[in-house]
């Protein structure tokens, strides 16, 4: 922690900023926590919780009784203070940015910084804007995304860790895959046995079909599995200290894999190769998303539209992401997920590991085997 917060003060101090605004909106998935979570160690509860993050220290302001405080083994807490708001409470909106106003004017901050203004909620915005109006607000998220994107030893021991706990729940898929189970039973019995693994957080996306097996989310999931189906299974969880990875396969049920779904393997499978081979230090995922969509073309499938290269952290999906939009350049110890879909109007596919940007080219950490497993039940 000490080296997270040497790093964001130096870059604090060279721009003039006195103290971060940092938001987490809840346990549940939607939380956006990633830069909140990386600068008190913090982890979030039910409910909304903001910070200020400054070089006198870090304030917490949180959902409880009026004049509690939130239990925390966080050192170097400067304010410590509850209010009974919930995002429900629409009446006790100013709850929070009030007691905000009033640690933000004892410590006399002159420049504020908003860390993750799409996760910032307008209330908190509106008020602290137009009551603190001798002071200067800034956005200074793109520079804590950079700090935090860059994984120290320690952190990438987390990570790995977490990399090795999605490999052995791949292993279990098999023990719960049959014909006549659901898409939803699969995932409920890998979601307990997440759950029993100590994971924080869980994502577990299953899909079948006998072409595109398209990883569907739990509420969607209800699918009964069939013999010649390919289903698709997607773990992305957070272990114990609520660090994400991902690990993606897919299966087949019951009958030899066809030599469509065998070349979208082979060419996904390429696809990933090229991309950990091109994302090195001083790369841009821009340029890398460029390249990636153009040999998706030539090799006959759909371009990607959305993202399936990004990095992780305290979010699921977190910067720098492979997208024309990314203007962040790799860096050495930079973690990400690879999953770039080969899919067309006949086939879909997408297998899914982690890696860590290293000089020569990216490191996979997986180690599952990326075949397409044959399950004969």
């Amino acid at each position: 922690m000490q080296r997270r917060w040497n790093l964001t003060l130096d870059v604090m101090a060279k721009e003039g900023v006195d103290c971060l605004v940092l938001s987490e909106n809840g346990l549940w998935e939607g939380g956006n926590p990633g830069a909140a979570i990386y600068l008190t160690d913090i982890h979030p509860g039910n409910y909304s919780q903001y910070f200020l993050f400054s070089r006198d220290g870090i304030s917490v302001f949180s959902c409880g009784p009026w004049g509690g405080s939130l239990a925390v083994a966080t050192e170097n807490i400067l304010e410590n203070i509850q209010v009974p708001a919930l995002p429900s409470t629409t009446y006790a909106w100013t709850w929070h940015p009030e007691e905000m106003k009033k640690v933000i004017l004892k410590y006399g901050y002159r420049k504020i910084g908003w860390c993750g203004m799409h996760n910032i909620s307008a209330g908190v915005y509106k008020y602290l804007v137009e009551n603190l109006q001798a002071v200067e607000f800034c956005d200074f998220t793109d520079q804590v995304d950079l700090i935090k994107a860059v994984k120290s030893p320690y952190e990438l021991k987390l990570w790995t860790d977490c990399v090795m706990l999605h490999d052995e729940l791949m292993a279990a898929v098999p023990t719960v895959l049959s014909a006549g189970t659901t898409t939803r039973e699969v995932g409920r019995k890998l979601r307990a046995l997440a759950e029993d693994m100590g994971c924080a957080q869980l994502n577990v996306m299953v899909g079948a079909d006998k072409t595109a097996p398209r990883n569907s989310p739990f509420p969607l999931q209800g699918k009964v599995i069939e013999r010649g189906d390919y289903v698709g299974v997607l773990i992305e969880v957070a272990n114990y200290r609520n660090v994400w990875a991902e690990c993606g396969r897919t299966f087949a049920m019951g009958t030899d894999v066809s030599p469509e779904m065998q070349k979208a393997l082979k060419d996904q499978t390429e696809l990933m190769d090229f991309v950990a081979a091109e994302s090195v230090p001083g790369a841009s995922p821009a340029g890398i998303f460029h390249k990636m969509n153009a040999r998706l073309t030539e090799l006959g499938y759909d371009p990607e539209k959305r993202f399936c290269v990004h990095s992780q952290g305290y979010e699921i999906v977190d910067r720098p992401m492979w997208v024309a939009e990314e203007t962040m350049l790799l860096q050495e110890n930079m973690f990400f997920a690879n999953h770039p879909r080969t899919g067309n109007a006949n086939v879909w596919f997408s297998n899914c590991d982690n890696y860590v940007v290293k000089k020569g080219g990216s490191v996979k950490l997986s180690r599952t085997p990326s075949d397409i497993m044959v399950i004969s039940r």
